[in-house]
């Protein structure tokens, strides 16, 4: 084992013990058995419950997109799905439902907590490793628990958040930077709170530019009417670029991912001396 790959079981021995003490209820709580048949990607498994093949989608995380009909695997997919791979891959697993979520999702896989057989949760140790990030559309039981590991693993800059790999870039070059984790520099020039979700936008062409999207499930985490709060205000933005219809998005899970920048006083004219 190389010393990289040793680096990422360091970091996941780490993150299995805490996500087996942060698991609600333990491995009494654990769900229904399952033997893990294949590793399809970073947040997807095809697993056998006892009723033949069904593929399982890890509730509340997002990986990297993996190479899909002719468009080109995003950065950090590999590493994701070799991580999970070798974490689950071919062992037995339980699968835990959560109350707060569809049985499956629109592509009909089972949307599941997957626990290892000490009850650590699966995606938490993803997420502590910075490979995956939260994905905060939907309410799920640990979304709190989800965010503050997605906190932790940003401020020690591990996987998709190593200093080294995220570009700062200009809110319009967003597009060439799909799947990547950057720091976006902009003024966000309007938005808009509906009632599950609130839009930042750097543009008022928001149909064709970057938006900032806050979803309900972690709208409390950022100050009351966002779009008002943000206006007008020139920021710098972490998170991972996502294509939506088209344009680029930033799914935001918390407010330290915003940070404003302090206004700079024109410049005083220079001294004169007769």
């Amino acid at each position: 084992m190389g010393v990289r790959w040793r680096w990422w079981w360091l970091v996941l021995a780490w993150a299995g013990g805490l996500g087996a003490a942060c698991t609600p209820g333990g491995v009494q709580n654990a769900g229904a058995p399952a033997r893990v048949l294949a590793v399809i990607d970073g947040d997807t498994l095809a697993v056998d419950a006892g009723a033949g093949e069904q593929r399982v989608r890890l509730i509340g995380i997002d990986a990297p997109e993996a190479p899909h009909r002719g468009r080109p695997g995003q950065p950090g997919h590999r590493q994701a799905t070799a991580v999970l791979r070798e974490v689950v891959g071919q062992s037995q697993v339980r699968l835990r439902a959560d109350p707060l979520v569809d049985d499956t999702d629109r592509y009909g896989r089972l949307l599941r907590h997957v626990l290892r057989a000490d009850g650590s949760d699966v995606a938490r140790e993803l997420l502590a490793a910075g490979l995956v990030t939260v994905y905060p559309r939907f309410a799920f039981e640990e979304i709190e628990d989800y965010v503050a590991t997605e906190q932790q693993a940003r401020a020690a800059g591990r996987g998709l958040w190593q200093e080294n790999r995220v570009a700062r870039i200009g809110w319009l070059e967003a597009p060439e930077h799909v799947g990547e984790v950057v720091r976006v520099e902009g003024t966000i020039v309007g938005g808009r709170c509906l009632r599950r979700i609130c839009f930042l936008n750097f543009h008022r062409d928001y149909k064709r530019h970057l938006s900032l999207v806050i979803f309900e499930p972690v709208r409390d985490r950022f100050p009351a009417e966002p779009d008002a709060y943000y206006r007008g205000r020139e920021v710098v933005v972490t998170g991972r670029i996502t294509p939506y219809r088209g344009r680029p998005q930033i799914l935001l899970s918390s407010a330290d991912q915003i940070r404003i920048l302090p206004k700079v006083n024109p410049r005083a004219p220079a001294a004169s001396y007769e």
